[in-house]
């Protein structure tokens, strides 16, 4: 019996001993199996990781190039070491992280539109290298559809020029138009019809927040949010104001010395060859001053800012507003609610009773009906017949200049050339207004809030939001949906696509355009042949058309 329960023992404890072996196998298999689930899951991720990548730097090149998707123009793919048109970067890394036994990287093969949204197709991988030959022996890959939503964001402060208008869009400015002396301030002197970013390099906008931007004739300059001033641009007689006259294809940081140090920016506009600013109250310019722009009381260039006469906080005659206007080198400010005005006077565009140029500031007449009225907006056109049509043999040869202005009672009045009908009195003449003169017509019985005035074509908008213009139409500017000269204020035409339903809060004006906000969307109506109106196309408009290059997009991707 003994020998017997040892031979039952010893079978039991060897067939324990296969199933506890058993037991463990399975233990050991499903353990092996969860941590190569994980390591899946794991280099999945990293995957998915690398494809989002590719996801966001798709967007951003889409952001940097119009909204468009360059790669998919030049037939390409898009890739952690190439440019935003599928270029390969000369010594850029093609992986996104890299390390002896893992590397990751993305490929956007195609981008498809559908409405508002751009489908990218991207690929995310991971490759698992042998750290002893670097030899790849296991590869994951993952599949994403990113959509990238173009909501859209509306320049807060536009200005125009010449051929030349700029943008501030969520805090950075960008520009488009004419480059030659490198006014686009990208760095180059290449002409560009959609918007380009301004340089940001380090030791100029760099970090900075934009808010406000001056666009001349061959030069802009733009304030930060720090009441620093950068321009750009033609610089012949120190319109940067940087203590040369050397162009600059960057913005270059305006020399503060001077008195501006330390004050604070508030308003900022730009002539054919002079720049001025509001700095805490007071009046500063530089640049030219062959017709006393400067407002210094003599004709001498000036490098670096300088501090103008008569007017200003420290005179007790604090300034709010300036305005100043591409082709004719004068400027028109609002101090302690009246209007001065100094600069060229040969239009009569200073509002003295006299074509005299001004070498300061000079009060406009106040006995012709503006009397003690105080001015909310202030505004100021003129051009040169070279940049004109043959248009009218008896107005070539004569530069106009015009300036106009609103009161807080609701009225407004101009003064200036009259070739085009720009005084709105229902009448043309080359004799100068000298002197300010009411508007009446259309605008009779209603608010005016704000003018404004292109090269010869002035508008005002009233507080029942509608805008009005009047004077040269020959290239739409009136927006009244024809090419002919109205010599009383006329309705801009409402309809859809266009204002209908919308509301103008801002009313601006550029060589030959004129353009609103409404609704969070810009319109411009009149001369484009430079892709000025920011339509897309260089057709002129004689109504308000929808300047999708005064707004921006910014581009949201989502997985």
């Amino acid at each position: 019996m003994p020998g017997l329960q040892r031979g039952f023992a010893l079978p039991t404890i060897v067939i324990a001993s296969i199933v506890m072996l058993a037991v463990m196998l399975a233990a050991i298999q499903a353990a092996t199996s969860i941590i190569l689930g994980l390591h899946t899951q794991y280099y999945s991720r990293l995957a998915d990781e690398a494809a989002e990548s590719g996801a966001n730097y798709a967007a951003a090149c889409m952001k940097a190039n119009g909204m468009t998707t360059p790669w998919v123009t030049a037939g390409k793919q898009l890739a952690a070491n190439t440019d935003c048109s599928g270029n390969v970067i000369s010594g850029a890394n093609t992986y996104i992280e890299q390390s002896t036994t893992t590397r990751t990287s993305f490929v956007v093969d195609n981008a498809t539109s559908d409405s508002n949204v751009v489908r990218l197709s991207i690929t995310g991988t991971t490759e698992l290298l042998r750290s002893a030959t670097g030899n790849v022996w296991r590869t994951y890959t993952q599949h994403l559809v990113s959509n990238v939503s173009m909501g859209s964001v509306v320049a807060s402060y536009i200005s125009s020029g010449g051929q030349e208008s700029c943008g501030i869009i969520s805090g950075q400015t960008w520009c488009w138009g004419l480059n030659t002396d490198g006014q686009l301030g990208n760095g180059t002197t290449t002409d560009s019809n959609v918007p380009v970013q301004v340089s940001r390099l380090t030791g100029g906008l760099a970090g900075k927040t934009d808010k406000m931007v001056a666009v001349g004739n061959w030069a802009a300059c733009i304030v930060t949010t720090d009441n620093l001033i950068y321009c750009m641009g033609h610089n012949y007689v120190g319109q940067l104001g940087d203590g040369t006259a050397t162009d600059r294809h960057v913005p270059t940081a305006v020399d503060m010395s001077t008195g501006l140090a330390g004050k604070t920016i508030t308003d900022i506009a730009a002539g054919p060859d002079q720049t001025c600013v509001v700095a805490s109250g007071d009046v500063y310019c530089w640049g030219g001053d062959e017709h006393g722009q400067l407002g210094i009381n003599s004709t001498s260039t000036s490098l670096k800012p300088v501090l103008v006469q008569v007017i200003g906080a420290s005179r007790s005659l604090p300034v709010t507003e300036l305005s100043s206007t591409i082709y004719m080198p004068y400027t028109c400010a609002i101090a302690n609610g009246a209007v001065y005005c100094w600069g060229d006077n040969t239009r009569g565009q200073l509002g003295d009773g006299t074509t005299t140029d001004k070498y300061v500031p000079t009060s406009v007449i106040t006995t012709s009906g503006i009397g003690s009225r105080q001015a909310i907006s202030i505004a100021t056109g003129a051009n040169y017949p070279a940049t004109y049509p043959t248009y009218s043999s008896t107005a070539n040869g004569m530069e106009t200049g015009q300036s106009c202005a609103a009161m807080t009672d609701g009225t407004a009045f101009c003064w200036g050339a009259n070739q085009y009908g720009q005084m709105g009195q229902g009448t043309t003449s080359l004799t100068p207004q000298t002197q300010p003169i009411q508007l009446g017509g259309a605008l009779a019985g209603k608010k005016v809030i704000q003018v404004s005035t292109a090269m010869s074509t002035p508008c005002a908008m009233t507080d029942e939001v509608k805008i009005y213009c009047w004077g040269l139409n020959v290239f739409g500017s009136v927006g009244d949906g024809t090419t002919t000269d109205r010599y009383t204020p006329t309705p801009v035409v409402v309809q859809d696509p266009g204002l209908l339903g919308k509301t103008p809060i801002v009313l601006t004006s550029g060589g030959n355009r004129n353009c609103t906000i409404a609704s969070n969307k810009a319109y411009c109506w009149g001369l484009n042949s430079d892709g000025q109106l920011g339509d897309g196309t260089y057709t002129n408009r004689s109504v308000p058309t929808e300047a999708k290059y005064l707004s921006r997009v910014q581009p949201i991707a989502y997985f």
